[in-house]
């Protein structure tokens, strides 16, 4: 991960650098996370530039960013991986300086404009300033994977930033994601950021190519050459294994692909009932493929005493998105301690694409199974992208996704009724892909979301609930007023207000399973029968 912040002076020179050269330079705020082997600063009367580098390809300073035109002309700051940045140089005849798969963009955008996005296989958000015709884009990536916030300083200026952190502590009371698969254009000679349309500001949208006319459209064909195209990189590998179906799915793609891989689970301490069933099927899975395996466990109270660090890390109150957070966090504070990967496999989106959440078997229809996949896709960025990303971001890793590749994508919503479940089983098309590569138990093992895997009989989610009682009495949670589900919605709450006054507006709404009744108001993927 990389992190972005850059303002531009549109309507006039910045009175608020001050805090803005305290917020890049802080190296432990969320925006310096993101980037740790190296930060740029720029700052003059027409922008600030601040680029904060996880140095993945190429680690030389001639990859260091902002990258710059031979005329200083244009400038280009990218959070991301261009996974077709070889065949775009040889495309197009380029001449890059680095060997940064990003530097790619800048020498594509001279030559072809902002239309350069359509071209685009990977994953980013970036910054583009023009300064021959005084303009600004500012693009994202098709599931919206890296993520770039917009919003309005007190003086009138348009800014971006990685995080919204970055942004709240000098931007009115509107900061917001810049959506996926979209760019911003901003002409900063018609900027009005008075004017309620916010003049100057253009939105498209953009689609991401799709080559699946290139190859077979078989599921595990298009798994392998996502894993595939994800191994480029300077820095040593490491993947998630939780035991599940998907992180299992990958583990698998990657031995057989030749890669020495480490993998990482994390669970709950316990034994025999409380033993964590995460820890549990990834030893399975670790002993079945020989790889390098470490299992990290909490404790409760680690457990309970994270959350204010993961919630300030997520910028987000969602009950699962918390509880799932915490192992996930702690586990990569563990993997930045005691090893050198930088580069972290895993199997986020599965669920999504393939209608993995138990609830799916409640669906009425095929019909109803498509389009909750396809809104829960169109909301990732909200959740489980927003999960992952941070989890790991805190402490200066990078991530990869290959379910999250744009043939994966479209495979999936393609599928008609070979998504819904089959048999009493979810992700039925998937696990028949894999069948004779992962151990029975392993392929067939029934859906544990990571909140409720990393725990034994009693889940993660209940210990957190009796905690909370200890911290929210009944009437404190009673004037609330019935804006939150639980106690514990609330704690999360109030966490979350303490640090981020003016986003309550960061989620649409609580993540919760769909079909299962009205007394359901749980996340908990074990409280559906």
């Amino acid at each position: 991960m990389c992190g972005i912040l850059s303002i531009f002076h549109a309507a006039g020179p910045s009175t608020c650098l001050q805090p803005v050269w305290d917020m890049v330079c802080d190296p432990s705020s969320t925006l310096a996370a993101r980037g740790p082997d190296h930060t740029t600063v720029i700052m003059n009367s027409q922008e600030v530039l601040s680029f904060h580098r996880l140095a993945i390809m190429d680690k030389s300073v001639g990859a260091n960013q902002p990258f710059f035109s031979g005329d200083k002309k244009v400038a280009l700051l990218c959070n991301g991986e261009i996974y077709n940045y070889r065949e775009l140089i040889q495309k197009h005849d380029l001449h890059c300086v680095s060997g940064s798969d990003c530097e790619v963009l800048l020498r594509l955008y001279e030559k072809n404009g902002i239309s350069m996005l359509q071209e685009l296989d990977g994953v980013f958000a970036l910054v583009i300033r023009d300064y021959r015709a005084n303009k600004v884009y500012a693009a994202r990536d098709y599931i919206g994977v890296r993520p770039l916030f917009f919003g309005v300083t007190v003086d009138g200026n348009p800014a971006f930033a990685s995080v919204a952190a970055a942004l709240l502590p000098f931007c009115r009371n509107y900061v917001k994601q810049v959506p996926p698969s979209s760019c911003y254009e901003i002409d900063l000679g018609a900027w009005d950021a008075d004017d309620g349309a916010f003049q100057g500001l253009r939105f498209t949208q953009f689609f991401a190519p799709v080559t699946l006319a290139d190859s077979p459209a078989s599921l595990r064909h298009l798994l392998y050459r996502a894993v595939q195209k994800r191994l480029m990189g300077d820095r040593p590998i490491g993947c998630l294994l939780s035991g599940g179906l998907d992180s299992s799915v990958i583990v698998s793609i990657l031995v057989r692909l030749g890669v020495s891989v480490n993998t990482y689970s994390i669970g709950l301490e316990g034994s025999g009932e409380e033993e964590s069933l995460d820890l549990k099927f990834a030893r399975t899975v670790s002993e079945h493929f020989w790889t390098n395996h470490t299992a990290v466990t909490f404790s409760v109270a680690e457990g309970l005493a994270a959350i204010p660090d993961v919630i300030r890390s997520l910028e987000s109150y969602d009950i699962t998105t918390v509880r799932a957070s915490v192992g996930m966090y702690l586990l990569a504070k563990y993997i930045k301690t005691h090893s050198e990967d930088r580069i972290i496999f895993s199997g986020e989106g599965s669920d999504e694409l393939f209608a993995g959440y138990l609830y799916f078997k409640k669906a009425p229809s095929a019909a109803a199974v498509k389009l909750e996949s396809s809104r829960l896709v169109s909301e990732l960025p909200f959740f489980d992208v927003l999960r992952a990303d941070r989890c790991l971001s805190a402490h200066g890793l990078e991530l990869r996704e290959p379910f999250l590749d744009v043939d994966v994508v479209e495979f999936a919503r393609g599928m008609g009724v070979n998504k819904c479940p089959c048999n009493g089983v979810e992700k039925y098309h998937l696990r028949t892909c894999f069948e004779g590569d992962l151990p029975p138990e392993v392929l067939w093992r029934k859906k544990d979301g990571f909140s409720d895997g990393v725990s034994g009989k009693k889940t993660w989610a209940a210990h957190i609930q009796e905690f909370v009682e200890t911290q929210v009495c009944d009437g404190e949670f009673a004037a609330a007023g019935g804006r939150f589900p639980s106690k514990e919605a609330y704690y999360y709450f109030r966490i979350f207000s303490g640090m981020y006054p003016s986003f309550e507006h960061c989620i649409p709404h609580y993540w919760m399973p769909r079909w299962v009744g009205s007394d359901v108001k749980d996340p908990s993927g074990r409280l559906i029968e």
